[in-house]
C-alpha cells in the first residue's frame, strides 16, 4: 500500500526491477478498471482520464509528477530511477552536464522566493475570506 515515493521503495537500479514489476502490474489493473468504469459512464466514450494515464506512462510524466509532488529526489528514489531509465542514462548524464551550479543555485533561490510570495498571498487571501465571513 506504500506509495512508490515512500522510502521503503528506495533501491539501486538493480533493485528497481522488483519494485517496477509490482508497481506496473498494479498500474495495469488500475488502467483496465478505469477504462471499464469510463465505458459505463454516460459520455465516457472519450475516456479522457484513462488516456491521460496512458500518456503519463508513455511520456514518463508520471515519474516527474511523483518527484515533484514529494518535493525530494535522490539517486535511490524509485521514481527517480525510473525517470532516468525512461530518459536513458546517456541522455540523463548529458542533461546533468549541461546544468551549471550557478543555474541550479539561481533556480533554487527563485523557487524559494516564489514560495515565500505564495505563502504571503495565501495568508492575505485567508484573512480576506475569514474576515469577510
Amino acid at each position: 500500500m506504500a506509495r512508490p515515493t515512500n522510502q521503503s521503495w528506495d533501491c539501486d537500479e538493480a533493485g528497481s526491477a522488483d519494485h517496477a514489476a509490482r508497481y506496473l502490474r498494479y498500474l495495469d489493473i488500475y488502467k483496465r478498471v478505469l477504462e471499464e468504469e469510463e465505458a459505463k459512464m454516460i459520455g465516457g466514450e472519450s475516456k479522457e482520464l484513462s488516456q491521460l494515464v496512458h500518456w503519463s506512462e508513455r511520456t514518463g510524466a508520471m515519474w516527474v509528477h511523483m518527484l515533484l509532488t514529494t518535493g525530494f529526489n535522490h539517486p535511490h528514489s524509485f521514481p527517480f530511477i525510473k525517470l532516468v531509465s525512461h530518459v536513458g542514462i546517456h541522455a540523463w548524464e548529458s542533461r546533468e552536464q549541461n546544468i551549471s551550479m550557478d543555474e541550479a543555485e539561481t533556480f533554487g533561490v527563485e523557487k524559494e522566493r516564489q514560495l515565500i510570495q505564495y505563502e504571503h498571498d495565501l495568508r492575505q487571501l485567508e484573512r480576506i475570506i475569514l474576515g469577510g465571513a
